[in-house]
Formats: structure tokens, C-alpha cells, sequence
């Protein structure tokens, strides 16, 4: 197959100009160009014909928690499920998402390692999903926000274990990021004074 080729009624490219009658060509899951009336000939083409429509740029979504059915199930009954459900939940969610126009989204939180399986399996081309920019397990205190994805953590102690835990627990190819005093360095291979000049601790996912 060569070009896919989409005409429709307008064009919105999301600065605030539009263009009608456009004709966008997509080669190699690229934009090879955007043409008003009439593209340049192509022998080898898929044609998209959407009479009516406005194509426009994908949307970001900046949070959401692809754990959540959106339904207004309570929390209490979503903790109950499985990672293995909360991972097939967090699957519908993200098609549902690309399907209304979302092609970046970030999830603000989900239990262990169910929304970092979702990325490998999206970016492995085994199921559709969109770009997925992950925040990982909250960490809270016991009781607090989000508590029910797992991340609970009480003073001091409990916030310099709780990084590692869940670094162990779901990421083990991240077992020898820096430890820096419960702060997480991607730059640093080794424990260094915190403050200390030079280090950017970061957070832990």
C-alpha cells in the first residue's frame, strides 16, 4: 500500500486557521502533506472519504486514571478488583480515548504496574491505545488521595521505602536508579548527599 489519503469538509490545524476542502496524505503513519482541492498524484492510494467532517490534530488529554471505569462505580468497589481487571479496564479506556480523538494521554496514577503493561502492549503494536505518559503508583499517606492504587506511605521511613518497593515490585530494570535520601535520580547511578550540588533528584516514575 503507498499514501493514505483523507479528504473532508475543513481543516482545523489547531492554531486557529482552517482550510476547506483539504486533502491529507499519510505515508508511513506520517503527514507527507497537507493540499487543498487536490493532492498531487499518487498510483498507489487508500482513500478516506469523510464528506461533512473537520479533520483536526489529536487531542491531549493532561488526566485522567485509565484504573477508573468512569461510571460512577465507588472507589470501594474498584479496589476490590484484580491488577488483571484493573489492566483489561485500563485497555477499554485507553481505545475509548483514541476512538473520541485522544492520541496523548496521561494518567495521574494507577496500581502497580497495571497502567506501565498497558504502554508496553500499545507501543508493541498488539492492541490500539494512545500515546501514554504515565505518572505510575501514588504514593500517599495511609488513608489519603488515591490510597486505594496501593501507594500508601507514613513519615519520614515509610516515604524513603516506599520509591524502592515499588520500583522493585514493578520495574525491576530499575532497581539501580540513585537513592538519594527517598528521592529518585535518572542521572545518578549512586547515592549522593541530598541538596548536594549537582544532583537532580527526581521522581521515582
Amino acid at each position: 500500500m503507498g499514501a493514505v489519503v483523507i479528504r473532508a469538509r475543513n481543516l482545523f490545524d489547531g492554531l486557529g486557521a482552517t482550510l476547506a476542502d483539504p486533502v491529507v496524505v499519510i505515508k508511513d503513519s506520517r503527514i507527507e502533506g497537507v493540499y487543498q482541492g487536490e493532492a498531487p498524484g499518487e498510483p498507489d492510494v487508500l482513500p478516506l472519504d469523510f464528506p461533512g467532517a473537520t479533520i483536526m490534530p489529536g487531542l491531549i488529554n493532561c488526566h485522567n486514571h485509565l484504573n477508573l471505569p468512569g461510571d460512577g462505580t465507588p472507589f470501594e468497589q474498584v479496589v476490590r478488583y484484580s491488577d488483571n481487571v484493573l489492566g483489561m479496564l485500563s485497555e477499554r479506556n485507553a481505545g475509548t480515548a483514541l476512538r473520541s480523538g485522544v492520541t496523548t494521554l496521561r494518567d495521574c496514577g494507577g496500581r502497580g504496574a497495571t497502567t506501565f503493561d498497558l504502554r508496553r502492549a500499545v507501543q508493541a503494536g498488539w492492541i490500539e491505545g494512545p500515546r501514554l505518559v504515565l505518572c505510575g503508583q501514588p504514593i500517599t499517606i495511609t488513608g489519603g488521595h488515591c490510597w486505594y492504587l496501593g501507594g500508601e506511605a507514613d513519615g519520614a521511613e515509610g516515604l524513603r521505602e516506599e520509591p524502592g518497593r515499588a520500583l522493585n515490585a514493578y520495574h525491576p530494570g530499575l532497581r539501580d536508579v540513585g537513592r538519594c535520601c527517598g528521592l529518585w535520580s535518572r542521572r545518578e547511578d549512586r547515592c549522593c548527599p541530598a541538596g548536594a550540588p549537582g544532583r537532580y533528584p527526581g521522581r521515582g516514575r
